[in-house]
Protein backbone atom coordinates (compact mmCIF):
# COMPACT_ATOMS: atom_id res chain seq x y z
CA UNK A 1 0.00 0.00 0.00
CA UNK A 2 1.45 3.42 -0.92
CA UNK A 3 2.11 5.98 1.77
CA UNK A 4 0.75 9.40 0.82
CA UNK A 5 2.48 11.97 3.03
CA UNK A 6 0.27 14.95 2.24
CA UNK A 7 -2.83 13.73 0.43
CA UNK A 8 -6.42 14.64 1.31
CA UNK A 9 -8.42 11.94 3.03
CA UNK A 10 -12.03 10.87 2.53
CA UNK A 11 -14.59 11.92 5.08
CA UNK A 12 -13.84 10.23 8.39
CA UNK A 13 -14.59 7.40 8.70
CA UNK A 14 -15.48 5.40 5.57
CA UNK A 15 -18.81 3.58 5.49
CA UNK A 16 -19.41 0.84 2.93
CA UNK A 17 -22.68 -0.68 1.82
CA UNK A 18 -25.84 0.80 0.36
CA UNK A 19 -28.28 2.71 2.53
CA UNK A 20 -30.79 -0.13 2.54
CA UNK A 21 -28.27 -2.93 3.23
CA UNK A 22 -29.95 -5.56 5.37
CA UNK A 23 -27.55 -8.50 5.12
CA UNK A 24 -26.64 -10.82 7.98
CA UNK A 25 -23.25 -9.24 8.75
CA UNK A 26 -21.94 -5.95 10.02
CA UNK A 27 -18.21 -5.49 9.45
CA UNK A 28 -15.72 -3.13 11.03
CA UNK A 29 -12.08 -2.56 10.13
CA UNK A 30 -10.17 -0.57 12.72
CA UNK A 31 -6.79 -0.76 10.94
CA UNK A 32 -7.90 -0.42 7.33
CA UNK A 33 -5.21 1.90 5.94
CA UNK A 34 -1.77 3.37 6.59
CA UNK A 35 -2.81 6.90 5.68
CA UNK A 36 -1.68 9.89 7.70
CA UNK A 37 -3.83 13.06 7.71
CA UNK A 38 -2.23 15.97 5.85
CA UNK A 39 -2.00 18.14 8.96
CA UNK A 40 0.39 15.66 10.63
CA UNK A 41 4.02 16.08 9.58
CA UNK A 42 5.77 12.85 8.51
CA UNK A 43 9.52 12.48 8.01
CA UNK A 44 11.20 10.21 5.46
CA UNK A 45 12.29 7.96 8.31
CA UNK A 46 8.71 7.71 9.53
CA UNK A 47 7.52 6.79 6.04
CA UNK A 48 9.47 3.53 6.08
CA UNK A 49 7.52 2.42 9.15
CA UNK A 50 4.22 3.34 7.51
CA UNK A 51 4.83 0.49 5.08
CA UNK A 52 4.92 -2.06 7.91
CA UNK A 53 2.32 -3.90 9.96
CA UNK A 54 2.65 -1.25 12.64
CA UNK A 55 0.66 1.13 10.42
CA UNK A 56 -2.22 -1.00 9.11
CA UNK A 57 -3.61 -4.54 8.78
CA UNK A 58 -2.69 -6.03 5.44
CA UNK A 59 -5.56 -7.77 3.62
CA UNK A 60 -8.29 -6.72 6.02
CA UNK A 61 -9.92 -4.15 3.74
CA UNK A 62 -10.11 -6.60 0.83
CA UNK A 63 -11.99 -9.14 2.96
CA UNK A 64 -14.41 -6.50 4.24
CA UNK A 65 -15.15 -5.20 0.74
CA UNK A 66 -15.84 -8.72 -0.55
CA UNK A 67 -18.23 -9.54 2.28
CA UNK A 68 -20.12 -6.27 1.86
CA UNK A 69 -20.68 -7.04 -1.80
CA UNK A 70 -21.48 -10.72 -1.39
CA UNK A 71 -23.90 -10.46 1.53
CA UNK A 72 -25.57 -7.04 1.06
CA UNK A 73 -24.11 -6.05 4.42
CA UNK A 74 -22.65 -2.82 5.79
CA UNK A 75 -19.21 -1.92 7.09
CA UNK A 76 -17.38 0.97 8.73
CA UNK A 77 -13.64 1.40 8.17
CA UNK A 78 -11.20 3.69 9.94
CA UNK A 79 -9.35 5.76 7.34
CA UNK A 80 -6.41 6.95 9.45
CA UNK A 81 -3.46 4.72 10.28
CA UNK A 82 -3.51 3.11 13.69
CA UNK A 83 -0.37 5.18 14.36
CA UNK A 84 -2.51 8.33 14.45
CA UNK A 85 -4.62 6.72 17.16
CA UNK A 86 -5.77 3.14 17.57
CA UNK A 87 -9.55 2.76 17.25
CA UNK A 88 -9.31 -0.77 18.66
CA UNK A 89 -7.93 0.50 21.98
CA UNK A 90 -9.50 2.38 24.85
CA UNK A 91 -8.22 5.96 24.97
CA UNK A 92 -6.42 5.29 28.25
CA UNK A 93 -4.35 2.43 26.77
CA UNK A 94 -0.61 3.08 26.81
CA UNK A 95 -0.40 2.47 23.05
CA UNK A 96 -3.54 4.31 22.02
CA UNK A 97 -1.06 6.68 20.38
CA UNK A 98 2.06 4.60 19.83
CA UNK A 99 5.33 6.46 20.18
CA UNK A 100 7.87 3.68 19.64
CA UNK A 101 8.15 0.36 17.83
CA UNK A 102 11.19 -1.90 17.55
CA UNK A 103 13.46 0.81 18.87
CA UNK A 104 12.26 3.56 16.51
CA UNK A 105 10.39 6.62 17.80
CA UNK A 106 7.88 8.23 15.43
CA UNK A 107 8.55 11.93 14.98
CA UNK A 108 4.85 12.82 14.85
CA UNK A 109 4.08 10.99 18.10
CA UNK A 110 7.24 11.82 20.05
CA UNK A 111 5.82 14.84 21.88
CA UNK A 112 2.07 14.46 21.64
CA UNK A 113 0.64 16.58 24.43
CA UNK A 114 -2.77 16.75 26.07
CA UNK A 115 -4.20 19.12 23.46
CA UNK A 116 -3.10 16.99 20.50
CA UNK A 117 -4.36 13.80 22.13
CA UNK A 118 -7.74 15.45 22.61
CA UNK A 119 -7.77 16.71 19.02
CA UNK A 120 -7.08 13.22 17.66
CA UNK A 121 -9.75 11.76 19.89
CA UNK A 122 -12.35 14.24 18.66
CA UNK A 123 -11.33 14.26 14.97
CA UNK A 124 -10.46 10.60 14.28
CA UNK A 125 -11.41 8.32 17.16
CA UNK A 126 -14.89 9.39 18.27
CA UNK A 127 -16.23 9.89 14.71
CA UNK A 128 -15.26 6.31 13.88
CA UNK A 129 -17.13 4.84 16.83
CA UNK A 130 -20.06 7.23 16.34
CA UNK A 131 -20.34 6.09 12.72
CA UNK A 132 -20.53 2.46 13.83
CA UNK A 133 -23.27 3.27 16.34
CA UNK A 134 -25.25 5.29 13.79
CA UNK A 135 -24.88 2.72 11.03
CA UNK A 136 -25.84 -0.13 13.36
CA UNK A 137 -28.88 1.74 14.65
CA UNK A 138 -30.03 2.31 11.07
CA UNK A 139 -29.34 -1.31 10.14
CA UNK A 140 -31.32 -2.65 13.12
CA UNK A 141 -34.37 -0.73 11.95
CA UNK A 142 -34.29 -2.67 8.66
CA UNK A 143 -34.17 -6.27 9.78
CA UNK A 144 -32.86 -9.03 12.03
CA UNK A 145 -29.77 -8.47 14.15
CA UNK A 146 -26.54 -9.03 12.20
CA UNK A 147 -23.40 -10.79 13.36
CA UNK A 148 -20.76 -8.15 14.08
CA UNK A 149 -17.22 -9.09 12.99
CA UNK A 150 -14.12 -6.91 13.23
CA UNK A 151 -11.58 -7.88 10.55
CA UNK A 152 -7.84 -7.70 11.33
CA UNK A 153 -4.53 -9.32 10.40
CA UNK A 154 -1.30 -10.22 12.19
CA UNK A 155 2.36 -10.87 11.41
CA UNK A 156 3.81 -14.38 10.85
CA UNK A 157 6.44 -13.73 13.52
CA UNK A 158 6.47 -11.64 16.67
CA UNK A 159 9.37 -11.04 19.06
CA UNK A 160 11.36 -13.65 17.14
CA UNK A 161 8.75 -16.39 17.48
CA UNK A 162 6.92 -18.02 14.57
CA UNK A 163 3.15 -17.99 14.82
CA UNK A 164 1.82 -21.36 13.70
CA UNK A 165 -1.79 -20.27 13.23
CA UNK A 166 -2.94 -18.85 9.91
CA UNK A 167 -6.24 -17.63 11.34
CA UNK A 168 -7.26 -16.58 14.81
CA UNK A 169 -10.84 -16.25 16.06
CA UNK A 170 -10.93 -13.74 18.90
CA UNK A 171 -13.88 -13.81 21.31
CA UNK A 172 -15.05 -13.50 24.87
CA UNK A 173 -18.79 -14.02 25.28
CA UNK A 174 -19.83 -15.52 21.93
CA UNK A 175 -18.45 -19.02 22.31
CA UNK A 176 -20.74 -20.92 19.87
CA UNK A 177 -20.10 -18.39 17.09
CA UNK A 178 -16.35 -18.49 17.70
CA UNK A 179 -16.21 -22.29 17.48
CA UNK A 180 -18.39 -22.28 14.37
CA UNK A 181 -16.10 -19.80 12.60
CA UNK A 182 -13.03 -21.76 13.67
CA UNK A 183 -14.53 -24.95 12.24
CA UNK A 184 -15.49 -23.22 8.98
CA UNK A 185 -11.95 -21.87 8.53
CA UNK A 186 -10.50 -25.32 9.20
CA UNK A 187 -12.75 -26.71 6.45
CA UNK A 188 -11.18 -24.11 4.14
CA UNK A 189 -7.77 -25.55 4.98
CA UNK A 190 -6.48 -22.97 7.49
CA UNK A 191 -4.64 -23.74 10.70
CA UNK A 192 -6.96 -21.85 13.02
CA UNK A 193 -6.67 -20.99 16.70
CA UNK A 194 -9.16 -19.72 19.25
CA UNK A 195 -8.11 -16.56 21.10
CA UNK A 196 -4.69 -16.47 19.49
CA UNK A 197 -2.48 -14.67 18.64
CA UNK A 198 -4.54 -12.33 20.84
CA UNK A 199 -7.20 -13.12 23.42
CA UNK A 200 -10.61 -11.56 23.67
CA UNK A 201 -10.85 -13.08 27.13
CA UNK A 202 -7.96 -10.80 28.09
CA UNK A 203 -9.68 -7.70 26.71
CA UNK A 204 -7.89 -7.51 23.35
CA UNK A 205 -10.93 -6.75 21.18
CA UNK A 206 -12.07 -3.32 22.32
CA UNK A 207 -14.08 -2.11 19.32
CA UNK A 208 -16.22 -5.19 18.60
CA UNK A 209 -16.91 -5.66 22.31
CA UNK A 210 -17.90 -2.01 22.74
CA UNK A 211 -20.39 -2.02 19.90
CA UNK A 212 -21.56 -5.60 20.23
CA UNK A 213 -22.55 -5.05 23.84
CA UNK A 214 -24.04 -1.62 23.19
CA UNK A 215 -26.36 -2.98 20.49
CA UNK A 216 -26.90 -6.43 22.03
CA UNK A 217 -25.28 -8.23 19.08
CA UNK A 218 -23.18 -11.34 18.75
CA UNK A 219 -19.63 -10.21 17.99
CA UNK A 220 -16.25 -11.64 17.03
CA UNK A 221 -12.87 -10.49 15.80
CA UNK A 222 -11.08 -12.32 13.00
CA UNK A 223 -7.27 -12.22 12.71
CA UNK A 224 -5.61 -13.37 9.46
CA UNK A 225 -1.88 -13.91 8.97
CA UNK A 226 -0.17 -11.34 6.75
CA UNK A 227 1.64 -13.78 4.48
CA UNK A 228 -1.70 -15.01 3.14
CA UNK A 229 -1.84 -11.68 1.28
CA UNK A 230 1.72 -11.49 -0.08
CA UNK A 231 0.73 -11.67 -3.77
CA UNK A 232 -2.41 -10.75 -5.73
CA UNK A 233 -3.05 -14.45 -6.29
CA UNK A 234 -2.74 -15.26 -2.60
CA UNK A 235 -4.94 -12.31 -1.72
CA UNK A 236 -7.68 -13.41 -4.11
CA UNK A 237 -7.58 -16.97 -2.76
CA UNK A 238 -7.63 -15.85 0.88
CA UNK A 239 -10.50 -13.42 0.30
CA UNK A 240 -12.52 -16.15 -1.42
CA UNK A 241 -11.95 -18.73 1.32
CA UNK A 242 -12.40 -16.43 4.28
CA UNK A 243 -15.53 -14.89 2.80
CA UNK A 244 -16.97 -18.36 2.21
CA UNK A 245 -16.21 -19.41 5.78
CA UNK A 246 -17.86 -16.34 7.27
CA UNK A 247 -20.88 -16.60 5.00
CA UNK A 248 -21.39 -20.19 6.13
CA UNK A 249 -22.15 -18.91 9.64
CA UNK A 250 -25.15 -16.88 8.54
CA UNK A 251 -26.56 -18.78 5.55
Amino acid sequence: MPVPKKSPLPQWPLCLGVDDASGPLFLTCEHATNRIPPEIEVTDADSAWLRTHWAWDKGATEVVEALVEQTNSSAVLAIASRLVCDTNRVVQHENWIRQEMEGYTLSFNRKVGIDERERRRLVYYEPYHAAIDQSLASRLERGPRPLLIAIHSFTPTYAGEQRWMEMGVIFDECVPEAHALRDALVVEGYATALNAPYSGALGQMYSPRRHGRAHKLRYLELEMRHDLFDTPEQTAETVTKVSRAIRSLVQ
